[in-house]
């Protein structure tokens, strides 16, 4: 990994980062097999390779951040080709259909981030940001992606921190996921903190999560392999803070 950060004014930084990283392969991808049937009751099986190469990727990342003195804002670039990636090769033999691990697709994920913060004033502190990840697969003829496809994911999020008393404060935080990359629906996502300093060494938090659903979908790629759908629910959190 290589960084350079470059600060030609006490407001302004510009940074940049490029880094190698390399994935290697499970036990599964390697010779594992597993029997199953498909929604046709035909045999299925999913075959793992000793060939299967580890996954290599390359990212470059370019930053920008201005600083003043009652707000700040960053934004910042990403892009990462990865090779070898790992990929399934269906094949139909002797009424048998086999899915075999391969190591020849490449991914190419691209994205950005930008954020904004700003204290109105002393009790009062915000943030917006806005991010988008974009993700494109080149397979080989006849194989598929193993996990993803090509999608893109777009989120909000805001937070709001304010200080009602010395002792009191409360802390929000809204999201918004908006994209086909984990399967779903676009939702929103609303947590809520109330904290209350007691006394210089006694804290106490109560926080609440998810809490404009009764339960929502964040995950649903449930074709891909060993995947299941995940359901996030609303929580709630009582905790109690001794410092010594």
């Amino acid at each position: 990994m290589a960084r350079l950060l470059w600060t030609p004014h006490s407001r302004h930084s510009f940074w940049g980062a490029i880094s190698q990283g390399a994935r290697i392969p499970s036990l599964i991808e390697n010779n594992v097999i597993a029997l199953g049937t498909s929604p046709f009751s035909i045999p299925t099986k999913i075959v793992g390779s000793a060939d299967v190469d580890s996954e290599k990727s390359l990212s470059k990342e370019l930053g920008y951040r201005y600083s003043a003195n009652s707000w700040n804002m960053a934004l910042s670039l990403f892009h990462t080709k990865a090779i070898d990636a790992i990929a399934i090769a269906p094949n139909f033999a002797n009424s048998v259909i086999s899915f075999n691990f391969v190591s020849n697709a490449e991914l190419i994920t691209y994205g950005g981030e930008a954020v904004i913060k700003w204290q109105l004033f002393e009790q009062l502190t915000t943030e917006l940001g806005y991010s988008f990840t974009s993700y494109k697969y080149d397979l080989v003829s006849g194989t598929k992606a193993v996990i993803g496809y090509d999608s893109y994911l777009r989120q909000i999020i805001s937070k709001i921190n304010y200080s009602i008393t010395a002792d009191h404060s409360i802390f929000a935080l809204y999201r918004i996921e908006d994209g086909d990359a984990y399967g779903t629906d676009s939702y929103s996502v609303l947590d809520l903190t109330w904290n209350w300093l007691i006394s210089p060494v006694v804290a106490l938090s109560l926080s609440g999560n998810n809490l404009l659903y009764s339960k929502h979908l964040e995950y649903n790629n449930t074709s891909e392999t060993y995947t299941v759908a995940t359901y996030i629910e609303p929580s709630y959190l009582a905790k109690i803070t001794l410092k010594f």
